[in-house]
């Protein structure tokens, strides 16, 4: 997934999923403004944001144009800070 699918991926998922922009940002802890950005690509999601999209929607955090290296240097900090070796 390139990153100018991930923004059509992200209202595809919304859509079957019976969400609305707003219940969708609900679900993330954001406003509906961001998810209308994310959606429009007017802005991309931060590196975070992009980590909990995935773990919703199953969306690459990779399909927002984030490196593979600084997901998992962040998901390694996540995990030391959870001490879950493992989740790494």
């Amino acid at each position: 997934m390139d990153t100018n699918s991930a923004p059509a991926a992200l209202a595809a998922w919304r859509a079957a999923h019976g969400l609305s922009q707003h219940d969708l940002a609900a679900r993330l802890s954001a406003s509906q403004g961001a998810v209308s950005q994310w959606e429009t690509s007017a802005k991309t999601p931060s590196l975070m944001r992009a980590l909990e999209i995935e773990a919703l929607t199953g969306i690459p955090v990779t399909s927002w144009g984030h490196s593979a290296d600084a997901v998992t240097r962040l998901r390694a900090l996540v995990c030391v800070a959870c001490d879950d070796p493992e989740a790494a």
